[in-house]
């Protein structure tokens, strides 16, 4: 009985100990809303696809913040840019409108939102004519 208890003991302490090791997967549950996800914390322009052309390091400095009045904020070397931004659950659409100058206008527009996670933001052109690609992801 002593040698059973000892092997039951054993695949205890191995279970637990590859329970503990799982990575922990940031993605959010589908009922979080877009809004919860950006007004936490300052985001970055990680990825931005023009047709074929990857611009995203004309975004290099750029740190974005998106208030809960829908007011987005981008500062750029201690320049202030605002702008506002919006959502629509029912057509999964983002909404941005900031800035007349490049590259903050190239955001301006209406995106479908492909994926959200808590770090991550996958958007998309709705217009599948412009083959536009954008990424933020949280800093």
């Amino acid at each position: 009985m002593d040698k059973i208890n000892r092997i039951v003991y054993f695949l205890i302490i191995i279970s637990l100990t590859a329970l503990s090791s799982c990575k922990k997967d940031d993605s959010t549950n589908s009922t979080t809303s877009v809004d919860q996800i950006v007004t936490t914390g300052t985001w970055r322009v990680s990825y931005f696809v023009e047709s074929t052309e990857d611009k995203t390091s004309d975004f290099t400095g750029y740190t974005f913040s998106f208030n809960t009045n829908g007011e987005l904020v981008a500062l750029n070397s201690g320049v202030n840019t605002t702008g506002n931004w919006g959502w629509d659950d029912s057509s999964s659409k983002f909404h941005i409108s900031i800035g007349t100058n490049k590259p903050l206008s190239d955001l301006t527009d209406d995106w479908l939102i492909l994926e959200k996670t808590t770090s991550l933001i996958k958007l998309k052109d709705d217009n599948p004519t412009k083959n536009e690609l954008l990424n933020f992801s949280r800093n």
